[in-house]
């Protein structure tokens, strides 16, 4: 897999890890039932906002390539993300947000900012307990009918934000859970469908999180498996900062936006 590949999967990984309801058939939930249940079977409000940062680390394989590798997700309120990814014969990969530059560092490759779409997309990502925020990260949210996931009945609801495809949540009617997503995913190479599964919730803290999901994309398999996941922790207030790679390109774009605005043709002089 060449590093342009592995990065745009590794921007999806990250990515997939989260209104206005509407009756869409007779008999149906509202989509704000559906995720008001979620919350409550996963812990209930009150155990979700008593967090305020996460560290998650987690085993990565690619079972038909043969590749594994180690992943940790550092979060903090309200909207900051670094993941670091090492993946054996691929390197490190690194990507993160401070809240208003979502940046990337892939394996090979030269360091990237995230702009338009792909910067909303990473945006809502990096939102620390999006169940609690789905109103202000989601346009819309409705509640379009009932499939079967797995032999689970799941309601199906699609998230429709402001900017960028629609995600497509699949929670079990009896369960409550995330089973599955569906959305589209912008990326360099252009937009490509993800499918992930959620599964094996585990309580930590008093908040039930998927501890295996398996995700799909472009005929390639991605399993994830968490190690550990910890809440509260003592998080260096500099851990969310931008790398000097990216303040560096920062600076670059910032000086040539001058030149490019001068370099717009000027009237002729009367």
């Amino acid at each position: 897999m060449n590093a342009r590949r592995w990065a745009t999967m590794l921007a999806v990984a990250v990515a997939t890890v989260l209104a206005i309801p509407s009756f869409a058939d007779e008999g149906l939930p509202t989509a704000a039932q559906v995720i008001e249940k979620y919350i409550n079977v996963t812990g209930g409000q009150d155990a979700y906002e008593k967090h305020y940062n996460s560290i998650m680390t987690a085993t990565l394989n690619m079972p038909a390539m043969n590749v594994s590798g180690k992943m940790t997700v550092w979060a903090a309120k309200p909207d900051k993300s670094l993941t670091v990814v090492t993946m054996q014969g691929i390197g490190e990969s690194k990507q993160g947000c401070n809240g208003t530059v979502v940046w990337s560092i892939p394996p090979g490759q030269a360091p990237r900012i995230a702009t338009g779409e792909e910067r909303e997309v990473m945006l809502r990502a990096a939102r620390f307990n999006p169940e609690l925020h789905w109103r202000d990260l989601y346009e819309k949210a409705e509640c379009v009918g009932t499939e079967d996931v797995d032999g689970q009945t799941c309601y199906k609801v699609v998230m429709t934000p402001k900017m960028g495809s629609p995600t497509t949540v699949y929670y079990g009617k009896d369960s409550g859970l995330i089973v599955k997503t569906q959305t589209v995913f912008p990326t360099q190479m252009g937009s490509m469908p993800v499918e992930t599964f959620q599964d094996n919730y585990t309580e930590v803290d008093g908040v039930k999180i998927p501890f295996q999901m398996t995700q799909k994309m472009s005929g390639i398999e991605q399993q994830f498996t968490v190690e550990s996941m910890k809440y509260n922790q003592d998080i260096p207030g500099d851990k969310f900062g931008l790398p000097d790679e990216i303040k560096q390109l920062l600076e670059k774009k910032e000086k040539e936006a001058p030149s490019e605005e001068g370099s717009k043709e000027k009237p002729d002089d009367e």
